[in-house]
């Protein structure tokens, strides 16, 4: 069981430790709070501590939850770096949007995003036009307990959904994400998205929407694998089409990649055959970069490097473009509300970041001195990938949507 401490002692603090006491898979060490004069309180039990200097004198701390609503962005992330140092990776937050709502529970906890330390952008999330649009409706998430699939299954389920069908072919993970969750309205399907008899049979739950995750996705291993590359990224995705339109699904949104521009590699190009396959169904695909937090990604493989006194990076001028989880999940929710079918969407992720550059500052704000603390040593690109990625080709275009973050591509 995970030793977890809560920092905030007002009611989203207590309303999480509520629910966690009730249904959670978590131990609670104790509560932190800024203000001195809630120390040495208690509620049902469990202490206030002291503040983030606390925690250093505990010892095996799992999780930190964040239960600070209306903490400024600045104190959030002087106490994830801190909670960093000290060697907490688990790190999630009460999102301030769900303040609205009479109460908050476990569910409603996230992964922080750690990379927004560089992007310096708070997205702003228009909360009651996604719940308009998500209530009673019957949802499909391929890959759902994958990186994006469990963390969109986490943010549907807080809408008035009638059910979510999350579906992957990994049992552990499908295991950890029910047992997390604990909700009625949340159906886990074990099955392979290449199997028709498995598509007939998720299909029977009358779906509503379709949001497509399901792939591989790791560049330097699907170039010795084209075969299954293949098999999963394009048999797979036809396969979900077909049963779709056979299904009479209208709303159906496919995770694609920047690295689908211009293929170089083997995922890429299956992703790019892919989304074209999807706007020719006029159904709707998604461009991401790197998400930050996700299986394989950027910060969790630094963090696990940083422990054995190195960084590994493929080369001193590579550049990505990088979405945290909520602005990955937000491209996704707000896609079926602004797109009627038939185009591909992508997100504002500004300029491409040298990776170098933000492992650098990582690093710093984690208390270490690049290259004298921490090395970093340069590996040269791997077979299949690219210096620099591009979010769309040169036959391509794109424009404004409602939404001031999100654009269409449109083919020249």
């Amino acid at each position: 069981m995970k030793r977890v401490i809560i920092y905030g002692f007002g009611e989203a603090g207590k309303q999480v430790a509520d629910d966690i006491l009730k249904n959670g898979n978590y131990k609670i060490v104790g509560f932190l709070d800024d203000d001195k004069n809630k120390w040495n309180l208690e509620y049902k039990n469990i202490k206030v501590i002291g503040d983030i200097n606390s925690i250093g004198k505990l010892k095996n701390i799992d999780s930190l939850i964040i239960a600070m609503p209306s903490a400024s962005i600045q104190r959030i992330r002087e106490i994830e770096m801190l909670s960093l140092r000290l060697g907490i990776k688990d790190i999630k937050i009460v999102p301030s949007y769900y303040v609205k709502e009479d109460r908050v529970f476990l569910k409603h906890v996230v992964e922080i995003d750690i990379f927004d330390v560089f992007k310096k952008r708070e997205m702003q999330i228009d909360y009651e036009a996604l719940k308009l649009f998500y209530e009673n409706k019957n949802i499909l998430i391929t890959g759902g307990a994958g990186s994006i699939g469990s963390y969109l299954v986490k943010e549907v389920l807080n809408f008035n959904v009638r059910k979510v069908i999350a579906m992957d072919i990994d049992e552990t993970r499908l295991y950890e994400l029910s047992n997390d969750l604990d909700d009625d309205r949340l159906i886990i399907y074990l099955g392979d998205i290449t199997d028709d008899y498995c598509l007939y049979d998720v299909f029977q739950n009358h779906i509503d929407l379709v949001f497509h995750c399901a792939a591989y996705k790791h560049v330097p291993i699907l170039e010795n694998f084209e075969y299954m590359a293949y098999k999963v990224n394009f048999i797979g995705t036809k396969k979900l089409v077909e049963f779709s339109k056979r299904n009479g699904i209208k709303k159906f949104v496919f995770i694609s990649t920047d690295k689908a521009v211009e293929p170089t590699s083997i995922m890429g190009k299956t992703k790019s055959i892919a989304e074209d396959l999807v706007i020719e169904n006029n159904y709707i695909a998604v461009r991401f970069g790197n998400v930050i937090g996700s299986r394989g990604s950027l910060i969790p493989t630094i963090l696990k490097q940083v422990q054995k006194g190195y960084v590994k990076i493929t080369h001193k001028d590579a550049k990505r473009y990088f979405i945290t989880p909520k602005e990955a999940v937000l491209l996704v929710l707000y896609s079926p509300i602004i797109s009627n079918g038939g185009d591909i969407l992508i997100l504002d992720m500004g300029e491409p970041i040298n990776v170098r550059s933000a492992i650098e500052n990582l690093l710093k704000l984690l208390g270490y001195e690049p290259y004298k603390d921490i090395q970093i040593i340069f590996t040269d690109l791997r077979k299949g990938e690219k210096l620099e990625e591009k979010l769309f080709s040169d036959n391509e275009t794109i424009e404004a949507t409602e939404n001031p973050y999100i654009y269409k591509v449109k083919k020249l």
